[in-house]
C-alpha cells in the first residue's frame, strides 16, 4: 500500500504560462481600434489643406503709413475696381506718434498693386457739389483704396498713404503743365480744364510760386488729348457766373455746376503752323479771362499725329418672309479697306453681320454695297457675297477685285500692327459733309477697357453707339490699326484686325 508521499510524487507538476500576443504599428492600431481616431485623422487631413491653401492665395505683404487712420479696422478690405484685393492685418502708431501704420496682406492675383507709383488711401463718405463717394462706407466699415502704379515700374512694399482720394483717374502719362496767373481765381483741385467746353484734363493742385508773386496752377491733359496743347495754347480761368442786365431782362451764364464750385479753365490753340508741341512742366500764362481773338483764329488740330485711317460705308439690303409677308430689311456698318500684297485685290474688314448673308434672307434678295460715308457714292456693289473669311471673333475678312477707285479708300497693309496688351486708344471713322471728308475720333482710355477672350471689352458708355460699329481702332502712342469697334452679344468690344499667326 503506497504512502501518501508516493502518491504525490507521481501527480504532474504545474507551472505559471504566460500569455504571447503580436505587437501592431501605430498606424494599424489606429485603423483598428476606435473609430473616433478615424475622424481625428480625417480632420487633421482637412486642417492642413486649408492651411496649405490659405498660405498658398496669400500676396505678398505691404506697409501703408496713413496721417489719419478714419476708423479703419484690422480685417477691413482694401479694395480696387469694387472687388477685395487684400485685407488690414495689423494697424499701429508710429514710433514718433505722428502716423498711422497699416498692414495689408494682398491677395494671390493682386501682387501688381505692390508697384512704385501706386496710390492708397482710406476710403470714407465725401458729398460736395461736384461728387458723391464712398456713401457704402456711412453704414458699413471702412476700406483701403488704391490706384496702381506702371506695372513696368520695380516692386515696392511701403508706401506713403494719402489723405484723400485722388482726384480723378487720368492716365499717369498725360501731359502735366503749369499755369501761372496772378491769384487763385478761386480754383480748386479737380477743377476741369475744357477745350470749347469738353473737359480733356484737370487741376492738380494750386500753389504759391516760387517767389511768390504768382500762383501756379499744376494741371494735366490727358493723354488722348495732348496733341491740343501747343507753345501758342492760349489759357482762361472759366469760373463764376456771368450777368449780363439789359432794357429786356437779365442774362445769366454758367458754364457748368463743377466751374461753379471748383472753378474751371479753358483752352484754344491759335492757327500756326510753325507752333510745336510741349513736354511736361511747359509754362502758359493764365488770363483771368478770354479774348474773342483766341477762339476766332483757332485752328483745326487732329488728335493724331499720322493722317486717321479711312473707313467705308456698308450697306446691306435684303428680302425676308414672315407670317406670309415679305418684308424688307437693310442695316448699315462701317467697314476698313486694306491693301493687298498681290495689288489686284483689296482686302474689306467688317462685322460678321456685314459680309455675310441673313439666315432669313430669301434666295435672290440680298445685296450690299460700298459707299463713302455719308454720300451716295458708291465704290462697290454686288448681288452676292465672294468666300468670306469668317473669325471667332465676329469679324469677316472679304477679298475684292481692285480699281483705281478702291485703291485710293484702302488703308496701307503695313499699317496694321497685332493687339497689344490694352492700352489708351482711338475710334475713328469717316465723315462726309459740306466741307468734304474729315475724320470723326472718339478716344477711349485703357480704363474703359478690359482684356476679353476675343479682345477688349469696352466698359464704358459711347453716345450713338452704333454709328460707330465697324469703325478702326488706332492705338494712341503708335497710332497703328489694331482693330475693329464690334457691338457684340456681351458688349462693346474691340477685335483685332491683323491676321492671326
Amino acid at each position: 500500500m503506497s504512502s501518501p508521499d508516493s502518491a504525490q510524487d507521481t501527480s504532474t507538476p504545474t507551472f505559471p504560462l504566460a500569455e504571447a500576443t503580436v505587437r501592431q504599428s501605430f498606424l494599424v492600431w489606429i485603423l483598428t481600434g476606435s473609430r473616433m481616431w478615424w475622424l481625428t485623422l480625417l480632420s487633421l487631413v482637412i486642417a492642413i489643406v486649408l492651411v496649405w491653401q490659405s498660405v498658398e492665395e496669400r500676396g505678398p505683404e505691404i506697409r501703408i503709413r496713413f496721417p489719419e487712420g478714419h476708423g479703419l479696422k484690422v480685417g477691413d478690405f482694401v479694395r480696387h475696381r469694387g472687388i477685395d484685393v487684400g485685407h488690414v492685418d495689423r494697424i499701429h502708431l508710429s514710433s514718433d506718434l505722428q502716423y498711422v501704420d497699416v498692414t495689408v496682406t494682398l491677395l494671390q492675383g493682386a501682387e501688381g498693386l505692390a508697384r512704385e507709383g501706386s496710390q492708397f488711401w482710406i476710403e470714407r463718405p465725401q458729398v460736395s457739389l461736384t461728387q458723391v463717394r464712398g456713401l457704402d462706407t456711412a453704414l458699413g466699415g471702412k476700406y483701403v483704396g488704391v490706384r496702381p502704379g506702371n506695372p513696368e515700374d520695380s516692386a515696392c512694399y511701403e508706401f506713403q498713404g494719402m489723405a484723400s482720394a485722388p482726384t480723378g483717374e487720368l492716365d499717369e502719362r498725360g501731359v502735366e503743365v503749369v499755369l501761372r496767373g496772378e491769384r487763385s481765381y478761386g480754383l480748386q483741385v479737380g477743377a476741369p480744364l475744357t477745350w470749347r467746353g469738353v473737359e480733356v484734363g484737370e487741376v492738380l493742385s494750386v500753389t504759391l510760386a516760387a517767389d511768390t508773386r504768382y500762383v501756379d496752377v499744376r494741371a494735366q491733359v490727358d493723354i488722348a488729348h495732348r496733341h491740343l496743347l501747343r507753345e501758342n495754347s492760349r489759357f482762361w480761368v472759366t469760373s463764376g457766373l456771368g450777368i449780363e442786365a439789359g432794357l429786356t431782362g437779365f442774362s445769366v451764364q454758367a458754364p457748368s455746376l463743377t466751374t461753379i464750385a471748383r472753378g474751371g479753365i479753358s483752352f484754344i490753340t491759335p492757327a500756326d503752323s510753325d507752333a510745336k508741341s510741349v513736354g511736361p512742366g511747359h509754362v502758359f500764362r493764365l488770363h483771368s479771362e478770354e479774348d474773342k481773338s483766341w477762339t476766332e483764329q483757332a485752328g483745326t488740330i487732329s488728335l493724331l499725329d499720322q493722317e486717321p485711317p479711312k473707313t467705308v460705308g456698308i450697306h446691306v439690303q435684303w428680302k425676308r418672309s414672315f407670317l406670309g409677308f415679305t418684308r424688307s430689311s437693310e442695316a448699315r456698318y462701317q467697314g476698313l479697306l486694306l491693301e493687298t500684297k498681290a495689288g489686284n485685290q483689296v482686302a474689306v474688314l467688317a462685322p460678321d453681320s456685314a459680309l455675310q448673308v441673313p439666315e432669313d434672307a430669301l434666295p435672290d434678295s440680298f445685296r450690299w454695297t460700298l459707299k463713302l460715308p455719308g454720300t451716295d457714292e458708291i465704290l462697290y456693289e454686288g448681288q452676292e457675297l465672294a468666300a468670306a473669311e469668317r473669325r471667332d471673333s465676329g469679324l469677316s475678312r472679304m477679298l475684292l477685285p481692285a480699281n483705281q477707285r478702291l485703291l485710293q479708300e484702302a488703308n496701307p497693309d503695313s499699317r496694321l500692327a497685332p493687339l497689344p496688351e490694352v492700352e489708351d486708344c482711338c475710334l475713328v471713322r469717316t465723315v462726309h459733309g459740306t466741307d468734304g471728308a474729315s475724320s470723326l475720333v472718339y478716344p477711349l482710355s485703357k480704363m474703359e477697357l478690359q482684356e476679353g477672350t476675343q479682345g477688349w471689352r469696352v466698359e464704358t458708355k459711347i453716345p450713338s453707339v452704333e454709328d460707330w460699329q465697324g469703325a478702326a481702332v488706332v492705338t494712341a502712342e503708335s497710332e497703328k490699326i489694331i482693330g475693329l469697334f464690334l457691338i457684340s452679344p456681351d458688349g462693346p468690344a474691340v477685335v483685332a484686325v491683323a491676321d492671326p499667326k
